[in-house]
């Protein structure tokens, strides 16, 4: 049967503002607060349950720049909320609920027009969020900060009439700080983290997309991943192919 429950509960109330200049750019700006809950309720009755709260400022600010006919710049900067994973069953202080982490985004790239209906995107950007895992005497904490930072090209549009297409790559350099890198206990690398993922989806619609009939083509590959805290070991790349109609 089932070993909790979880419940999540998220409040957000704030001001938004929109300035669209046609033909030179736009800003959105917004400010929020949000009052953030979430409670585990364990059916072992020996285990006692956890309730944690939240109520953090949240902000954003975006906007564009239209350089040329077919040239945009744009920008953004985010504060954002996100759920905390518990701590797991072979952490010393397994259930353990952490608040929910602060993080902030920015990111700054270009925008160009190939066609009317296909844009190329080409831009930086930096993840920022508090880092957690089990440190040496296997207790579940946060261990630091990770940067995710990295460059995002991608192309997306209508290739011709009933040809659409969805393609990118992902090039990220992800460093974790903090007292556990700096004292050696674990290495600078996340778990789980990839260096590269590239997509590539089509679709094809015949009778230039009026047909009921749709042929997928779909190219996932990701490089390797880490796969320890000490960044010792590394699982391996992988290509996924989906063919379907």
């Amino acid at each position: 049967g089932p070993e909790s429950r979880d419940t999540v509960e998220q409040l957000t109330y704030g001001a938004a503002y929109s300035l669209d200049w046609q033909g030179r750019g736009s800003v959105d700006l917004s400010l929020s607060r949000s009052r953030y809950r979430k409670a585990i309720d364990f059916a072992d009755l020996l285990r006692p349950d956890i309730a944690v709260r939240d109520d953090p400022w949240l902000a954003t600010a975006t906007g564009s720049l239209i350089l040329a006919r077919k040239l945009a710049l744009y920008g953004g900067y985010v504060r954002g909320l996100e759920e905390a994973p518990i701590a797991p069953e072979i952490a010393i202080n397994r259930n353990e609920a952490p608040p929910a982490t602060r993080t902030r985004q920015m990111d700054f790239g270009l925008r160009y027009a190939v066609s009317d209906h296909m844009n190329l995107i080409a831009g930086l950007f930096s993840v920022k969020k508090p880092y957690f895992n089990l440190d040496a005497s296997n207790r579940f904490r946060e261990l630091g900060g990770v940067d995710n930072r990295g460059v995002e090209v991608s192309l997306a549009g209508s290739v011709a009439p009933g040809w659409s297409l969805v393609a990118g790559s992902i090039f990220i350099d992800p460093k974790i700080g903090g007292e556990a890198v700096r004292t050696r206990q674990i290495g600078d690398q996340p778990v789980g983290s990839l260096r590269r993922r590239s997509i590539v989806n089509l679709d094809w619609r015949p009778a230039a997309g009026h047909s009921p009939l749709s042929l997928d083509f779909a190219l996932e590959s990701l490089s390797a991943r880490m796969a320890n805290a000490a960044n010792t070991l590394e699982v391996g790349p992988r290509e996924a192919l989906n063919v379907g109609g």
